[in-house]
């Protein structure tokens, strides 16, 4: 999977929230993240914990050491830039494209 792909699927849940008029429409979005991911700080679970996410470079957690070798290497920030980036690609191309 390339990387950006990855990061797409690791932080949409958190796009949706900042960037949505209402919090329904994040926690709702929120749900299909669950299953395997937690917002408990090193609660990892198939994916990462996504606690305190904003700031983080992708593939950084060091609880966690499954990432691939891409997404270590991608020099990705997340954060607010970078989820509107996501937003405005999934919405014009489909989300994972």
């Amino acid at each position: 999977m390339k990387p950006c792909r990855i990061a797409i699927v690791m932080t949409i849940a958190f796009a949706s929230p900042v960037l949505a008029q209402s919090g329904d429409r994040g926690e709702r979005d929120f749900q299909a993240c669950v299953p395997c991911h937690s917002l408990e700080p090193d609660r990892n679970m198939t994916g990462p914990s996504l606690a305190n996410l904003w700031g983080r470079k992708a593939g950084s957690l060091p609880s966690f050491d499954r990432y691939s070798d891409a997404l270590k290497a991608s020099g990705i920030i997340l954060g607010r830039p970078f989820a509107r980036c996501l937003v405005d690609r999934s919405e014009s191309h489909g989300a994972g494209q």
